[in-house]
């Protein structure tokens, strides 16, 4: 990630208007506006990236950038942009007092991370990781999981076994 200021996505991710999850993405949007409207305010601080409802800019600490490898930072300026899309769009981004995880925003969000992170070869054990945030309970993540597509088989099977070793 650059230092602090704000930063054109298309310096941080050359390219990604050419990968098939910018088409995804953009949906009705023209793609020149989209790219044109995506920039990344790197500023000090702690947290994760989210978008400003109000400039549409993601807003990215430098504490994240600095502690996450490359492919979660991708992941998350993906779903970010899903955010930057939908603000023009004219959607409302945030869904307050609604949980999160229903948030028909995060949902779609998601649902394309999830598809960049499969297409990118990422196995449904690691989206898992990724998908387990501070902000989310247990039981939310696997609503959230469902509302995606991914898989809850593998999730299930494990939450089985470790209520069974806990019982004995």
């Amino acid at each position: 990630m650059p230092g602090e200021g704000v930063h054109a996505l298309r310096d941080i991710v050359p390219g990604l208007d050419k990968e098939p999850v910018f088409e995804t993405i953009r949906a009705d949007i023209d793609a020149d506006t989209l790219w044109e409207s995506a920039f990344v305010v790197c500023f000090r601080g702690e947290g994760y990236p989210r978008v400003d409802d109000h400039t549409g800019h993601i807003l990215c600490p430098d504490a994240y950038a600095a502690s996450y490898e490359p492919l979660i930072v991708y992941l998350d300026l993906v779903h970010e942009l899903v955010h930057v899309r939908q603000l023009l769009e004219g959607k409302e981004v945030y869904h307050f007092p609604e949980p999160y995880v229903r948030w028909p925003t995060e949902v779609e969000a998601y649902r394309i991370t999830y598809e960049e992170a499969q297409r990118l070869g990422v196995d449904d054990e690691w989206f898992w990781g990724y998908l387990a945030v501070p902000w989310v309970e247990e039981e939310e993540l696997l609503e959230l999981a469902s509302s995606i597509g991914l898989p809850l088989r593998g999730k299930l099977e494990e939450e089985d076994a470790d209520e069974e070793g806990a019982r004995h």
